[in-house]
């Protein structure tokens, strides 16, 4: 009897050991798995870097309003390139860039985030339009003003502006907010401003109009220019002309083009005159609606298996 409880005694230990060391091997296995992964994520910022990208993980949100934080606090003109409402690391990526530098073991990564003046400007497109003098023997005669720039940007409180030459779209990026933009050129005074464009702008008049490049010409035909903008068309009808506007399923109509304007066409129409034919912008959006939804679920038995073990065995959690 002695004999037989010593060797069940025996045995009993025997598996408290085993469901020990299968605990503890387990444990070692979760272990290792997250270091893995954790190295296989140190690895992809690795490859980024080599490319100077910015891996998406490598800043956290809170780093991101740590850093906002920041440079309102020792910028007094300068601003953070990004509002608070769109603060993500997506954004982050779109204007910045990277730099890695290895020192004492270590990779440190240097990003440089763009900051932008405090106050936003608006920025205007300068198109010539030809306005007409008189008609002799069917000869028309034109001027207009020639601009300096083909842009302009004024700020908010209309007291700076800089004039340019080169598109926003390529120079500036471009963000579902605002266009972020180096600088592009001298920043002027409004108030002292001798600038026909500006002044134009901000308080037209004849006077001004003089100091402007008025250019003469000779010209029969009407100008059409697109404006990419609101999708829509700048006229300047040298003479008074008809257009025909045809849509599809309606019946053609006629207006009268005179002196300058803006016409809209809607998407399915065209619009004809005697030399030239313009096109209504047709936006085609889906009407399905994406839901992102990765084929993983965060179920926390499966991520750490040994609380499997801690449930079913309660009696035999390693110490």
């Amino acid at each position: 009897m002695t004999k037989t409880i010593n060797k069940m005694l025996k045995e009993d230990d025997e598996l408290k050991y085993l469901v020990q060391i299968t605990v503890y091997v387990r444990r070692l296995e979760s272990t290792l798995n997250h270091l893995i992964k954790s190295n296989e994520k140190v690895l992809k910022v690795l490859r980024y870097l080599k490319e100077r990208k910015i891996h998406p993980e490598l800043i956290t949100t809170s780093m991101l309003h740590q850093i906002m934080t920041d440079v309102k606090r020792t910028s007094e003109n300068l601003d953070f390139a990004i509002p608070t409402e769109h603060l993500r690391i997506e954004e982050i990526i779109k204007i910045s860039e990277i730099d890695a530098i290895y020192q004492d073991g270590r990779t440190i990564d240097v990003i440089h985030v763009p900051l932008v003046d405090r106050e936003p400007y608006q920025i205007y497109r300068l198109h010539p339009v030809a306005v007409p003098q008189n008609v002799e023997n069917q000869t028309t005669e034109i001027v207009f003003v020639k601009p300096s720039h083909k842009y302009i940007a004024i700020n908010s409180n209309q007291e700076r502006y800089v004039k340019f030459d080169v598109e926003p779209t390529i120079k500036c990026t471009k963000t579902h907010y605002a266009l972020i933009c180096p600088i592009l050129g001298p920043f002027e005074s409004t108030p002292t401003s001798k600038d026909c464009e500006v002044a134009m702008l901000l308080n037209p008049n004849t006077e001004i109009l003089k100091t402007c490049d008025v250019r003469y010409g000779t010209s029969a035909k009407t100008q059409l220019k697109y404006l990419e903008n609101d999708q829509s068309w700048l006229y300047s009808a040298v003479k008074p002309e008809q257009m025909r506007i045809s849509c599809t399923n309606q019946r053609d109509t006629k207006i009268k083009l005179e002196k300058a304007a803006i016409i809209r066409l809607s998407p399915t129409c065209v619009g004809r005159t005697t030399d030239s034919m313009i096109f209504g912008q047709e936006t085609k959006s889906s009407r399905t609606t994406y839901l992102y939804k990765p084929e993983i679920d965060l179920k926390i038995h499966d991520m750490y298996p040994i609380l499997n073990e801690k449930d079913q065995n309660p009696g035999h959690d390693a110490p």
